[in-house]
């Protein structure tokens, strides 16, 4: 999502200055200030230790990548972005089943992730990726 220049300034990829320089800045100085719900609500969870949720922080990351991407277009980009991002993300990461389902406010619970079997060798049709194309290359510098 986010480049950064040989003087360490961070980019987004059409070049332009973010306005937020790491998911965490952006999830301190912006998200949680804006979003300010009643903490006392047994039904809304949250966790100080966000980041150690792997379903929270990638949400997070994708609300940022919009966030950054749309706050310099013109209205009614940031109402759509709160409408159509901001808002339904942090429904889906406070409500009580979701990611922070173990957590309170003093407590953080780490994640358990689920498992699944693998399928048959010849279960799924298979495509290039760019993971694949990543082995490949460094199996051929090697």
């Amino acid at each position: 999502m986010l480049r950064t220049q040989e003087s360490g300034t961070e980019l987004a990829p059409d070049g332009r200055l973010l306005r937020f320089g790491s998911v965490e800045e952006f999830v301190t100085d912006f998200v949680l200030p804006v979003w300010g719900h009643d903490r006392s609500n047994r039904e809304i969870r949250w966790c100080l230790q966000w980041w150690e949720h792997p379903g929270a922080q990638v949400r997070l990351e994708v609300l940022w990548a919009a966030f950054e991407h749309m706050r310099l277009e013109p209205a009614p980009a940031m109402d759509v972005w709160f409408r159509d991002h901001l808002v339904p993300a942090m429904d889906w990461l406070t409500r009580e089943a979701g990611p922070f389902h173990g957590c309170s406010q003093t407590l953080h619970k780490d994640p358990q992730a689920w498992s699944a079997e693998p399928a048959p060798g010849d279960y799924f049709e298979t495509f290039p990726s760019e993971n694949e194309q990543l082995r490949s290359a460094a199996a051929e510098g090697a």
